[in-house]
């Protein structure tokens, strides 16, 4: 389990050698860019070189790829649109994913290929979104491997590369830049269809006004479904039995440990935020740190809503992913304010006390996890 590990080291190391390089350049950035890739690199090489014993659906990724390669490109092409509703069937599911997968089998000849590239395009886009995002692309590449990226990134590969897009387009779609936003988005849905409702949540909060009492309108509206879902939810099994598969409708919340103590920390972080950070922005004076703050606090919102919903539905657990993203942020975003207003020394508390919060988070989850990771990732070649 010791391998699960050895990304911490890279990112301390890295955060040493950037505040040196910080105190004595004026723009460092390039070197934080440069320094924060080494992590993402041996994320992307444990999770792409895992065996197929490791993590739920690996040996359904492989199993793909070979069932692929009995099948011309056309006839893959026509089976994956032809698809009709959500469905796991190697040849029905999204077009994007079956041809890449059936190509790089037809030039490496080796099923580990399509595994490889998913876990270097998850940890590519996310070091690109981590650096151009965050105030401190350590914290986030740190919170990346302890707050369930990383071992998502190991059991439902396909979606948390989607994911890594979809931080990547919410880059564009800070900036308004619609063309590459759509161009990113159409490449995401051919790999998992459910990207088109993180688009849609991340556009609406792009376009809404800055206003506290948007974003505490949005935090209701999430409590309110919180409530709302288990009558929902016995209701929709009544009226449509077909679909009770995707439910999982239980009395009470039971299957949520110590995560709350984040989404508690993190809550609180964003009413902070709320409170002193902005209120009724003049349009004009707006920046787009103004746009990531507000988005943030939304995306945690809606993540955890979202997630504490799943325990009545488990299939929405999938959709609050795309919202994860935002918590990667709002724990950088407070420790620049405690920078800019707060003492040296309490800045410092604050920041090492973090990043030891998320090193012993990381640690607790490993163990949690240890059916899913019992054995060792690598293969033998």
């Amino acid at each position: 389990m010791l391998i699960y590990l050895t990304p911490i080291l890279p990112i301390l190391v890295g955060k040493l050698i950037s505040q040196r390089a910080h105190e004595k350049y004026s723009d460092a950035k390039n070197i934080d860019l440069f320094l924060t890739f080494f992590p993402f690199l041996l994320m992307a090489v444990i999770v792409g070189l895992r065996g197929q014993d490791v993590g739920v659906d690996t040996i359904n990724y492989l199993d793909n790829a070979k069932t692929y390669q009995t099948i011309s490109y056309k006839d893959l092409f026509s089976l994956s649109l032809a698809r009709g509703s959500m469905t796991y069937k190697p040849t029905e599911m999204e077009i994007g994913y079956c041809i890449i997968a059936k190509f790089l089998y037809d030039i490496f000849h080796s099923t580990q290929a399509i595994i490889l590239f998913m876990a270097f395009s998850t940890y590519f886009s996310f070091w690109i979104s981590a650096n151009y995002l965050s105030e401190d692309p350590f914290l986030s590449t740190l919170m990346v491997l302890s707050t369930g990226f990383f071992v998502n990134s190991i059991t439902i590969s396909r979606q948390l590369m989607v994911v890594g897009m979809l931080s990547v387009t919410y880059i564009f779609i800070l900036k308004k830049k619609w063309v590459p936003t759509i161009l990113l988005l159409a490449l995401s849905l051919s790999f998992h269809q459910t990207a088109i409702l993180g688009f849609l949540a991340m556009a609406f909060i792009r376009i809404i006004p800055i206003r506290r009492k948007n974003a505490l309108m949005l935090f209701a509206l999430n409590l309110a479904f919180i409530v709302l879902i288990h009558p929902i939810s016995i209701i929709f099994v009544q009226v449509f039995p077909k679909y009770a598969s995707f439910l999982s409708v239980k009395d009470r919340l039971s299957s949520f440990g110590l995560i709350r103590i984040l989404w508690l920390l993190e809550i609180l972080i964003t009413f902070y935020f709320l409170l002193y950070a902005f209120d009724n922005i003049e349009k004009d004076s707006l920046t787009i740190y103004d746009h990531h703050l507000f988005s943030s606090i939304c995306f945690t919102y809606f993540y955890i809503g979202l997630t504490l919903c799943s325990e009545y539905v488990w299939l929405v657990y999938r959709v609050g992913l795309y919202f994860q993203i935002g918590t990667l942020f709002i724990f950088p975003m407070l420790l620049r304010r405690l920078r800019n207003n707060a003492p040296k020394s309490l800045y410092f508390i604050a920041t090492y006390g973090t990043y030891c919060f998320f090193i012993l988070w990381y640690i607790i989850t490993i163990k949690n996890n240890t059916k899913i990771l019992y054995t060792s990732p690598w293969l033998t070649i």
